[in-house]
């Protein structure tokens, strides 16, 4: 039941929260931009438009009326193509699917709704429906919406953006998964000839998936023992049916890799085989030896004999991934003393955060810290 308060009124919606509206001096009843957590701050909203007219300075919403009218679906759309990134370039196309991904989620509830009807409430009963089995893809698209309502607000087209909560993704860090030196071996050993060093590579210089197939022969520096990573290839096609290159995932990722000594000699090796001898010829190549390898024919299949899967099910860590290589990396790396600045530049993060997870502790290395204590016992 509403509770008239002066010119307008609040009232508590199924949601639990409180709602005021408000009549201005132009006749037209308006609800509050937002609905709020308790009835006091919805009557305080009223009282500060009270407050406006009696002094005169009360205006009615400047809006775009037009662009207030366009359908949410619409406007995103339009949105997410004319969205540019930090340096003005397009979205990465894999960005760009997962707007439009996230936008088929908002479309069903959202989409035919014109900009200024979508209100804090229509908002939340959306949110409220989506099945909590996905928790982190609803965080992001409602985040999505979030900042295609704030620019629709900056754009003119509503007064107040209707995505008022913080939603934040649920706290689950995966367990890091890594492969020992032998076990790394063992994946090679029972890889394709031509992807042994895949697997070398990815292992002891933590390179990305998409970076380890885009590389060629100009990158690699067998008298330097390095690695120049300056590009990266998606896993998605252009129209041409070819994979697409561009820069790599984080701002951070153009970098230079020292490879470890001890498998110099497997890579040059893999230069000398399976390598053309233009400069940019790839390092790791489909079957026509020009263009790139699928992520697909890195994997193999268990039951075939060939690829990742199948290798590590030889090892006996079927529970590993491709991704867990760049990890065994990281951590190696790590334990060999590597700090967090070391770490972020070796494997091209941008946050210490990131890098920090590498450094977790261990049984291995909880137990070379007590050799380390009781060897200062003894001193």
């Amino acid at each position: 039941m509403a509770r008239q308060h002066g010119t307008g009124a609040v009232r508590k919606l199924p949601s639990g929260r409180w709602q005021a509206r408000f009549r201005g001096t132009d006749g037209v009843l308006r609800a509050a931009p937002m609905t709020y957590s308790n009835r006091k701050d919805a009557e305080t909203w009223l009282k500060v438009q009270d407050a406006d007219v009696a002094r005169g300075t009360w205006r009615p919403p400047a809006t775009d009326d037009k662009a207030s009218r366009i359908a949410l679906h619409d406007y995103a759309l339009e949105w997410i193509n004319s969205r540019r990134g930090k340096t003005g370039e397009p979205l990465r196309l894999s960005t760009r699917k997962t707007y439009l991904s996230q936008l088929q989620i908002i479309q069903p509830a959202l989409g035919k709704v014109a900009l200024a009807n979508v209100t804090p409430a229509l908002v939340s009963k959306w949110y409220s429906s989506l099945d909590p089995a996905h928790a982190s893809r609803n965080v992001n698209t409602y985040k999505m919406l979030k900042s295609i309502m704030e620019s629709a607000r900056k754009d003119r087209a509503i007064t107040e953006n209707p995505c008022t909560e913080n939603y934040t993704r649920p706290s689950r860090r995966k367990e890091i998964k890594i492969a020992t030196p032998d076990e790394v071996v063992l994946i090679a050993d029972n890889m394709q000839p031509r992807l042994r060093a895949a697997v070398i590579i990815a292992a002891w210089t933590g390179v990305r998936q998409g970076e380890l197939r885009e590389l060629r022969r100009r990158d690699v520096n067998i008298k330097l023992g390095t690695l120049s990573i300056q590009r990266a290839v998606s896993r998605s096609r252009d129209a041409h049916g070819h994979y697409i290159v561009g820069e790599p995932k984080t701002e951070a990722g153009k970098r230079v890799v020292s490879i470890p000594p001890h498998v110099v000699a497997d890579i040059e090796h893999h230069l000398k085989t399976y390598v053309g001898r233009n400069l940019d010829s790839l390092l790791f190549p489909a079957t026509d030896g020009l263009t790139h390898i699928a992520p697909s024919s890195l994997h193999g299949d268990a039951h075939k004999g060939f690829g990742f899967y199948w290798a590590r099910q030889v090892a006996g860590r079927s529970d590993l991934r491709w991704h867990d290589l760049r990890h065994t990396g990281a951590t190696m790396a790590a334990r060999a003393g590597a700090t967090t600045a070391d770490l972020m530049r070796r494997v091209g993060h941008t946050t210490a955060q990131v890098a920090m997870i590498y450094q977790h502790s261990d049984s291995q290395r909880d137990a070379q810290i007590a050799e380390r204590m009781s060897a200062l016992a003894s001193d």
